[in-house]
């Protein structure tokens, strides 16, 4: 009997090689075991596999302004209507199995995985938000004040010790820190590196002239994004770095943020681009390729580059230098604009060695990080699930500053800090959240769905 998968994420499209889009056509096309849908918050596909959560727009609207509101809060996946859209959707209610992929992103409370019954569970792990603890430090995105931390923390951590799900990492860097993290290191998880179409990104020729570079230039491509992927040490290692050869920048991503080195190089800036096709053009423009992130979880866009024969520079302290063999392949430096500059001028002089590290990451690319490799190891694991076994969690009894958290919910600054890690607690935010799901259904007169959402600003202001 086909076993019915649920692949669960905040979007489709965007990131669909990594979170359930690309999955979903698999199990639909290729697999006799399993069929799949997608469901998401918001969706941007026509694919008739992919099935929006929300089923009116006034949840929908909800869901998008929570976000930052929780930010200013300090806390994550507390205050939400996503749970009770999802148990009440007919899809999860005849899904066999739930694979979960950036849980903190679809706004689902952490405890709402103790109350999921006779389903399996798989979790993928993009980054450190699972695995925070004293050891594990936590992504900038994610950090909370001093006053939530340590029960926010210990809530993760008695939460994933008590639902028997299977883990899925996608490089050795993140297995090495779930095994590290206190709050996983007892777990079960598997390692599945992330796949790539390397018949779409490979060696293949370009007219640079489409793009107005000479033939004769060192194209120099990145990704100009103000988080995490390292565009400030990029600006600085290019504005000294010293060459007699006509260099161009490309970049992907946000616009202007290397204004500061258009006099002394070509700068085209290509904004968002729509297409794998795209994208894999762009590759062949180039020559090198910089991925120096400061934070990691495995680097698409390196393999993409390997697998298009192009040379790669990545900072240490990440999943990067794995997932590019560094220093075999790729190289890694330490983290700072003049290693990265010396190792663009050693690649800029030595046009033999690009050569050589591009086509022995092609080989790399095609050995570890194909789409059927990928595909068929999660369909390995999804085969051979155990029976789950979920751990009861204890009933811990009501904290005596109750009173806090009842301000809390009702939109006012509570004197004092409460336990998010209190079931008694989480009671109440669940009784507080299907309050609010079921009034922004019903369209209440007393509280529409806008008032819902100035009463918590008005909060928050405060």
């Amino acid at each position: 009997m086909t076993k019915r998968v649920l692949e669960l994420n905040n979007v489709d499209i965007y990131g669909r090689r990594f979170n359930g889009y690309s999955l979903t056509e698999y199990f639909n096309h290729s697999s006799k075991d399993f069929s799949a849908k997608f469901l998401v918050n918001h969706k941007y596909s026509k694919d008739p596999d992919v099935v929006e959560l929300f089923s009116s727009d006034d949840l929908a609207n909800f869901d998008w302004q929570i976000e930052p509101l929780e930010e200013k809060l300090s806390i994550k996946n507390q205050i939400s209507v996503t749970e009770d859209a999802l148990t009440n959707h007919p899809l999860y209610q005849s899904a066999d199995l739930l694979h979960f992929h950036m849980y903190h992103n679809m706004h689902l409370p952490i405890e709402f995985l103790t109350r999921i019954k006779d389903k399996s569970i798989v979790i993928d792990i993009h980054d450190t938000f699972w695995l925070t603890d004293e050891h594990i430090p936590m992504l900038e995105v994610f950090k909370y004040s001093d006053q939530n931390k340590t029960s926010l923390d210990a809530q993760r951590k008695r939460v994933l010790n008590s639902i028997d799900a299977d883990f899925v990492v996608h490089s050795p860097f993140m297995l090495n820190l779930f095994k590290k993290s206190d709050a996983t290191k007892n777990l079960r998880v598997h390692l599945i590196p992330f796949g790539i179409d390397t018949e779409v990104f490979k060696l293949q020729k370009v007219n640079r002239k489409k793009y107005q570079i000479p033939d004769d230039s060192f194209v120099i491509f990145c990704r100009s994004q103000k988080e995490f992927k390292g565009i400030d040490y990029i600006e600085s290692a290019l504005k000294n770095l010293q060459t007699d050869r006509d260099v161009t920048i490309v970049t992907v991503g946000v616009k202007g943020l290397l204004d500061s080195i258009k006099n002394k190089f070509r700068l085209i800036e290509l904004g968002t681009l729509n297409s794998e096709a795209e994208l894999a053009e762009v590759y062949n423009l180039s020559d090198l390729f910089l991925a120096p992130s400061t934070e990691e979880s495995f680097g698409f866009m390196a393999i993409e580059a390997m697998s298009c024969e192009k040379p790669v520079i990545v900072f240490e302290g990440t999943a990067l230098p794995d997932t590019v063999n560094a220093p075999t392949i790729g190289i890694a430096t330490k983290r700072n604009a003049k290693e990265l500059e010396k190792a663009i001028e050693h690649l800029l002089n030595n046009p033999a060695e690009c050569k050589t590290r591009g086509e022995t990451g092609r080989k790399f690319v095609l050995k570890n990080y194909t789409e059927e490799k990928y595909f068929t190891s999660y369909e390995k694991l999804f085969q051979n699930l155990p029976k789950r076994k979920p751990k009861p969690s204890p009933e811990d009894p009501a904290p005596k500053n109750l009173d806090a958290l009842t301000k809390f919910l009702d939109g006012k600054l509570p004197d004092e800090k409460f336990d998010f890690n209190n079931t008694t607690v989480q009671a109440k935010i669940y009784a507080y959240n299907q309050e609010l799901y079921s009034k922004i259904v019903k369209q209440s007169k007393k509280i529409s769905p806008k008032k819902i959402v100035k009463k918590i600003i008005k909060f928050v202001r405060k």
